[in-house]
């Protein structure tokens, strides 16, 4: 059986994630949480505080894509960390970077490290391929000219 701390990991992406429960974060995470994400994420700041800005960002994940993230491995590093990774599987459902819903699937993987102190996730370091995924939706890259940016090694 898991270790308490990473089945704590295992419940945030079911409840939250898998089942688009933004208000579940609460039962999890303390209320004065830490959160790092990815630097130029079309969803998260790179840091925020506090268990209101953790909900209002999944609200805006969640409206613009519907996620099922798959736990592939966790590792319990020490007595209060957490790393995952994890196969994610979305679709483009809503607005996302000015663009309406594409209806297009992505597959993309993320890594996640948590600090666990008495049965709650107190902080989080998330590092997720949000360029793969905004690709894989139809986004395309343009240069400061408005050419596209074909991606290296791709033929016409």
């Amino acid at each position: 059986m898991d270790h308490p701390n990473v089945q704590l990991v295992r419940r945030f992406y079911d409840l939250v994630e898998n089942h688009k429960d933004s208000s579940a974060a609460s039962k999890l995470w303390i209320h004065d949480l830490k959160w790092h994400g990815c630097k130029n994420s079309p969803f998260f700041p790179d840091y925020f505080e506090g268990i209101e800005n953790l909900e209002k960002a999944l609200d805006v994940y969640f409206q613009a894509v519907d996620p099922r993230a798959e736990v592939v491995q966790t590792v319990r590093v020490g007595d209060d960390r957490v790393a995952a990774r994890l196969h994610v599987t979305a679709k483009h459902t809503g607005e996302l970077l000015g663009c309406g819903p594409t209806g297009r699937d992505a597959v993309f993987t993320a890594a996640a490290t948590f600090i666990i102190r008495d049965g709650k996730i107190v902080e989080e370091w998330i590092h997720a391929d949000f360029l793969g995924m905004a690709l894989q939706f139809g986004f395309e890259l343009r240069l400061p000219d408005g050419s596209p940016l074909e991606p290296i090694g791709k033929s016409g």
